[in-house]
């Protein structure tokens, strides 16, 4: 019960949590600095951020049937993952979690 109940909490701090905070992090840069140069787009955001999650849920599902695992550093999946798109990119979830931020600030039109 303590191993799932730390999963769960590990989990939800990045998967809820942190995006949450880099979105409020994000509002309050652009209050305060709102000459940056903004990239607004919402077309071009909602496809980057669909892309985005495409790669960040598909990377979690091999690691999970491939890996045999979860795809939290603190609980790792029991193999090694190099086929899928871990053949082509050694870190897709994060490459996926980038590209769905980016992908909500442009469309969103925040310059931060």
């Amino acid at each position: 019960m303590k191993i799932l109940l730390g999963k769960l909490v590990y989990g939800l701090t990045f998967c809820v949590v942190l995006p949450a905070l880099l979105y409020g992090w994000a509002q309050a840069l652009g209050a305060k600095y709102p000459t940056l140069p903004m990239v607004s787009s919402p077309a071009a955001g909602l496809l980057l951020m669909a892309a985005g999650g495409s790669l960040l849920v598909r990377g979690m599902w091999e690691l999970w049937t491939l890996g045999g695992g979860l795809p939290m550093n603190a609980f790792p999946p029991e193999r090694f993952v190099t086929r899928g798109l871990y053949g082509w990119l050694p870190h897709p979830i994060y490459c996926g979690f980038a590209l769905l931020m980016f992908g909500l600030f442009c469309s969103a039109g925040m310059p931060a």
